[in-house]
C-alpha cells in the first residue's frame, strides 16, 4: 500500500509542475504570436524588368544594425502582387528585403517553377504606417 501512495504523490507532483510550466509558457508563446501596435500592413506590386513577377516570395528582415528590433515577416507573390495581411504583417523601419522570383510554370515537384533571376536583396526603409510599397527587381547582373 505505501508504494501506491508514493506513486500517486509523484504523479501529483509531476502534474503540478506541468500545470505551473504551462501557465507560465503559454502566455509567453501567445504574446509572441500576436500582432502589436507597431505592425503595419503592406501591399504592392513586384516587377522584374518591368513585368509582373508571376510567383515568388518576399521576406522582410529587420536590420538590427540600424536599430530595428522588430520581427521578420514573409509574403507570397502571386501575379505580381503581394500582401502582408495574411502573415504577421511587418514593422516599419530599416529592413533587408529579399525577393525570390519564379516563372510560375510547374517544374517537377516545384509548383512555383524556375527562378527567373537570382534572389534580389536590397535595404529599404519601410513605412511606419500601413500602405502600398512597390518593388522593381532590376534586369541584368546583380
Amino acid at each position: 500500500m505505501p508504494a501506491r501512495i508514493e506513486v500517486v504523490q509523484r504523479m501529483a507532483t509531476r502534474w503540478k509542475w506541468s500545470v505551473a510550466i504551462t501557465a507560465f509558457v503559454l502566455p509567453v508563446i501567445l504574446a509572441g504570436c500576436r500582432k502589436d501596435d507597431s505592425t503595419v500592413h503592406l501591399t504592392g506590386s513586384v516587377t522584374y524588368d518591368g513585368r509582373p513577377v508571376p510567383c515568388g516570395n518576399i521576406w522582410f528582415i529587420p536590420d538590427h544594425k540600424q536599430g530595428n528590433s522588430g520581427h521578420g515577416s514573409m509574403a507570397l507573390i502571386r501575379d505580381g502582387k503581394y500582401d502582408t495581411q495574411s502573415g504577421l504583417g511587418v514593422v516599419g523601419g530599416a529592413h533587408l528585403v529579399r525577393i525570390e522570383a519564379f516563372d510560375g510554370v510547374v517544374h517537377g515537384d516545384n509548383a512555383d517553377g524556375k527562378l527567373i533571376t537570382k534572389p534580389y536583396e536590397q535595404s529599404f526603409e519601410l513605412p511606419m504606417t500601413s500602405g502600398t510599397l512597390d518593388f522593381e527587381i532590376p534586369a541584368g547582373p546583380q
